[in-house]
């Protein structure tokens, strides 16, 4: 379940269509399992177009942003919507989503990235 304090971008952020530099969210260090973190695009755009998603961290707001994470790439295949999972493994308090896209007229949709904590819920089933 994403919140406002625990995202990067949101739908209301309108179309991706140029790259952009998340403000810092304060996820502070991760737990040992990682913070489950999903990137959804819902269009994928003209074939030479892409799509980069890393992360960067520090220890301070204000301080300097250095790279700990990168998603695949995506590039604008298809017109079908997809989404990104990964487990960010960060030391630092402050973390920022850089989505850099590619291609001559890139538009990705509303795309929205953000922490999902119940993204990897357990699914054991009662005991008999």
């Amino acid at each position: 379940m994403k919140d406002s304090y625990t995202n990067w971008r949101e739908l209301a952020d309108g179309n991706l269509a140029a790259t952009e530099t998340s403000p810092a969210v304060e996820l502070g260090a991760a737990p040992i399992a990682g913070h489950d973190v999903v990137v959804h695009v819902p269009a994928q755009n003209a074939n030479g177009d892409t799509l980069d998603i890393t992360f960067t961290q520090s220890a301070t707001l204000g301080g300097s942003y250095v790279l700990f994470h990168t998603i695949a790439q995506i590039t604008g295949a298809s017109a079908a919507p997809t989404r990104r999972v990964a487990k960010l493994q960060n030391t630092l308090a402050f973390v920022k989503c850089v989505l850099t896209v590619g291609g001559s007229t890139p538009n990705w949709g509303a795309v929205s990235a953000g922490v999902d904590v119940g993204y990897r819920e357990n699914v054991l089933t009662v005991g008999s």
